[in-house]
């Protein structure tokens, strides 16, 4: 507080480790769907873009995938159709939105 004014602001509590110097903000440092704060698209996001790093880095481990197979599999992870229950569902047990079968390119 100060001159004992006080902002309503909505600030989590990595931007206070961000703040104190504790540590770092990384993907997992965004809203994810569910917890009721804005940017929760941006989280849904990062776990896409997370998902698809450790893919990746699964298939070149193997050592033969090719530029052109590894672009292929993420066009292919880009038009499955479980986007939306893969990473807007906060839980497992949470029910399925009834209808919504959208992969990545379609949303």
């Amino acid at each position: 507080l100060r001159e004992g004014f006080i902002v309503p602001l909505p600030l989590a509590e990595d931007f206070f480790r961000l703040v104190l110097s504790v540590g770092c903000l990384g993907s997992a440092s965004f809203p994810v769907p569910g917890d009721g704060s804005a940017g929760e698209l941006c989280g849904a996001l990062a776990a896409f873009a997370s998902e698809l790093a450790a893919g990746e880095a699964a298939l070149s481990a193997q050592k033969n995938t090719s530029p052109e197979g590894l672009r292929m599999w993420r066009q292919q992870q880009a038009q499955r159709n479980d986007f939306v229950q893969r990473f807007f569902v906060r839980a497992p047990t949470e029910a399925k939105p009834a209808g919504e079968l959208l992969s990545f390119d379609q949303y």
